[in-house]
């Protein structure tokens, strides 16, 4: 598979191209949707061709843009634990891990139009029948839903939404260093979960939600720390 990644002003969304088909891992706030749809047209995708939607979790900057962007005709898919989180509209109170998040949270911590999923995950779904060779699956941490898109082929990456982040100032600094997540109530839980995923899929890079990418390398020298 191809990503492609979409810097938007809150998060990244990323675009990728399988063998049959297109899916986009995450869309930005609301506010962010028309700079999505621009940075799409520049790559000569529509939004209706989209296959689907995947959210790697639930929280505004990811998933507050995506109904708006797709419409009712291409499927969202979200982690099951996260479906709240969208159909409320809002994100519950963010636990920041540093200065920076705590100053920034209010350009993240913002409302959108509530919106009920098409498809929701329970543990994995395999994203073959949507033209891509790649699973979503189940990883908690930053949200309890969180999922990461995993390439099936050996040599593949791995987008992991939230669970950690690249670089500094939303990856404008060293976009390829590796660190905790902005929010989170444990980062502790967080690295155990990084490793498990290390271990299990062996990636070849890690897709973020902000900054990135990130080697392999970094993603487990942090997963060591």
């Amino acid at each position: 598979m191809r990503i492609i990644t979409i810097k938007l002003p809150a998060a990244n969304a990323h675009l990728i191209h399988g063998q049959t088909g297109m899916i986009l891992v995450d869309a930005g706030t609301r506010a962010a949707v028309p700079k999505l749809r621009a940075a799409l047209a520049h790559l000569k995708v529509d939004p209706a061709q989209l296959a689907a939607v995947v959210l790697t979790h639930g929280h505004a900057d990811h998933a507050g843009g995506a109904r708006l962007l797709v419409g009712p005709n291409v499927p969202i898919i979200v982690g099951a634990l996260d479906t709240p989180l969208l159909t409320a509209g809002h994100n519950p109170p963010l636990d920041p891990t540093n200065l920076t998040a705590r100053m920034i949270r209010p350009f993240v911590d913002r409302p959108f139009d509530p919106y009920q999923p098409d498809i929701e995950v329970h543990d994995s779904i395999d994203l073959t029948a949507f033209g891509v060779d790649a699973v979503a699956t189940v990883i908690g941490g930053h949200t309890p839903g969180s999922l990461a898109v995993v390439g099936l082929r050996p040599g593949e990456s791995a987008l992991v939404g939230d669970l950690i982040r690249g670089g500094h100032m939303g990856g404008a600094l060293r976009p390829g260093l590796a660190l905790r997540s902005y929010y989170s109530a444990d980062t502790e839980r967080d690295l155990a979960l990084l490793r498990t995923l290390l271990k299990q899929h062996q990636p070849a890079a890690l897709y973020v939600g902000h900054g990135g990418p990130l080697p392999i390398t970094a993603a487990a020298a942090l997963a060591a720390a």
